[in-house]
């Protein structure tokens, strides 16, 4: 992906996120791991992709 297409990415709080999406707080916990242990998801501000975060929440509550 080129730096221009990657910056147009909107990004999102992973907490919103498991909100919206209204993850239990086992599936909320493993999101938040999930996205600490892939390094270039979580941005320094604290926000991932939101194409990343929802590729690991569907898995996740898909997954149980």
């Amino acid at each position: 992906m080129t730096d221009l297409a990657s910056a147009r990415l909107g990004r999102i709080d992973p907490h919103a996120l498991a909100e919206l999406l209204k993850l239990n707080p086992e599936q909320r916990a493993e999101l938040l791991h999930a996205l600490q242990s892939t390094p270039q998801a979580l941005r320094p501000d604290g926000t991932v992709p939101i194409e990343v975060g929802l590729g690991i929440s569907t898995r996740l509550r898909f997954a149980g």
